[in-house]
């Protein structure tokens, strides 16, 4: 039998009966980590996972690693960006757009690489929460 999740901006409890209501199994709210996900399915497909470190994932380092050598962004790493391209990354964000986020992110020149990395890492992972809160933290930007 076929497994319907769905995936929702809405947080009010209307919504979630509408969506149950229109033969959905289940719903996972933007924004949401992978896991989250994978979580759903391994509940109404009734599987495991297992896990292994494959090769290509370690020739690409992780960039928001806890540690020393993490780079790790603050506001003041999107200095570099222009206000009006702030708001445009929140009001993505805040939406759930990978592929608007993606395209903005592309604008970040060459030289702030790490950031431009970060923030992608950031948007693969669905962590529009840490891209709205890193910048509603920058000062004049979106509030």
């Amino acid at each position: 039998m076929t497994k319907i999740i769905a995936l929702t901006a809405s947080a009010f409890e209307e919504q979630r009966q509408k969506i149950l209501a229109a033969g959905c199994d289940d719903f996972v709210r933007k924004p949401f980590k992978k896991e989250e996900v994978l979580q759903k399915i391994a509940e109404h497909l009734e599987v495991q996972y297992r896990y292994e470190d494959s090769p290509a994932s370690s020739l690409v380092p992780n960039l928001v690693q806890s540690g020393p050598s993490a780079y790790t962004l603050t506001p003041d790493s999107l200095c570099v960006m222009p206000v009006g391209w702030l708001q445009k990354l929140y009001a993505a964000a805040a939406q759930g757009s990978d592929t608007t986020l993606l395209r903005l992110i592309a604008e970040i020149p060459p030289h702030h690489a790490l950031l431009a990395q970060t923030l992608t890492q950031w948007v693969n992972q669905f962590r529009f929460d840490q891209i709205m809160e890193l910048t509603q933290s920058y000062p004049d930007s979106v509030q």
